[in-house]
């Protein structure tokens, strides 16, 4: 016998908003059949949000885009307008269905039959036509994408990356050096918003190095990555040689969870004096830590025995995203 929590678990509820912007966005009853919407510009992280800061360093853009927002609000049904209030917005949505495209800006979302409130009403401590969001930062083309360090060979390979341009971009590709003079040349697509992917196939996936470059076509022209070259890797005479780099090893090569040459700047430790990092050789490094005993530090009357103690700490959630798959293809 179901129970009416269990049935409300089986239920299928959508949610009451569908937002496919990279912003946020602020939803308030105004009254029944009424409701004010703010939509916020997108955002995206360029760098890590964590790295050391500068009043000179961006750490996230700000771009207004279009976008397809999506509502399911009971008092205001399947009929309903949607109208911009905001100073300067001359934006008006097209509604099919429930599905309305919207841009950054303040909205009146109004069922059929109701009267919209003077947009100089106060609602709590706002007024509903407020609006204030930061200006679009974007100048320029821009790539966020982090190569993995290392796959096995013999399987595909799907390489994604997020794409920020003043406008949207003609075209995103992916050149591919799979051993060959001439590149494999790859279109991304674009899954959503800033994000673009494509899939290298298993037979172009060999032991060695897999070296590749994106390019992103606009009205001003193709534009490379890493390089930032103005020129696409199949032109004559492109002169960028320092690509994207993914080492492919053998499937039964040993899968490795910590390499000191690497991976010792990600760790989260305790400082101590003597503690280097010593190269071992090309690609190799090892960690000199320089232990204190823990107990010298306590009253003598405990009895604790002396034994070195070193804490560190490293997150390995990125590196366990290169390496589970690798293992479990295996």
């Amino acid at each position: 016998m179901q129970t009416f929590f269990s049935m409300l678990l089986d239920m299928e509820i959508p949610p009451i908003v569908e937002y496919d912007g990279a912003g946020a966005y602020f939803l308030d009853r105004v009254e029944a059949g009424v409701w004010r919407l703010e939509v916020m510009p997108d955002a995206v992280w360029i760098k890590d949000p964590f790295e050391r800061s500068g009043p000179d360093r961006d750490v996230s853009v700000i771009q207004y885009n279009e976008r397809n927002i999506t509502i399911h609000i009971p008092d205001i049904g399947n009929d309903f307008t949607i109208r911009p209030i905001n100073d300067g917005n001359a934006f008006n949505p097209r509604i099919s269905n429930v599905t309305a495209n919207i841009r950054p800006g303040t909205y009146l979302i109004v069922a059929r039959g109701k009267a919209a409130p003077a947009t100089d009403t106060r609602l709590g401590n706002i007024i509903l036509k407020e609006f204030v969001a930061p200006p679009s930062r974007v100048n320029k083309t821009m790539i966020i994408h982090q190569p993995q360090e290392e796959v096995s060979d013999g399987h595909s390979l799907t390489i994604s990356a997020q794409v920020v341009s003043e406008e949207k971009p003609q075209s995103v590709e992916l050149f591919v050096f799979a051993g060959g003079f001439r590149p494999e040349r790859i279109q991304m697509k674009n899954e959503r918003r800033f994000d673009y992917s494509a899939t290298i196939d298993a037979k172009s996936v060999k032991a060695g190095f897999l070296r590749y470059y994106i390019t992103v076509t606009t009205n001003a022209g193709p534009i490379t990555f890493p390089g930032d070259v103005n020129e696409r890797p199949a032109d004559w005479g492109f002169g960028d040689e320092d690509p994207y780099t993914i080492r492919v090893v053998a499937s039964d090569a040993p899968v490795w969870l910590f390499n000191a040459a690497t991976d010792a700047d990600q760790m989260a430790r305790q400082w101590t004096r003597g503690t280097v990092l010593k190269p071992l050789g090309p690609g190799r490094a090892e960690l000199n830590v320089s232990v204190e005993i823990f107990s010298d530090r306590i009253p003598k009357t405990r009895m604790v025995p002396r034994y070195p103690t070193f804490l560190s700490v490293i997150s390995l959630g990125r590196k366990l995203q290169v390496v589970l798959p690798m293992l479990l293809r295996r």
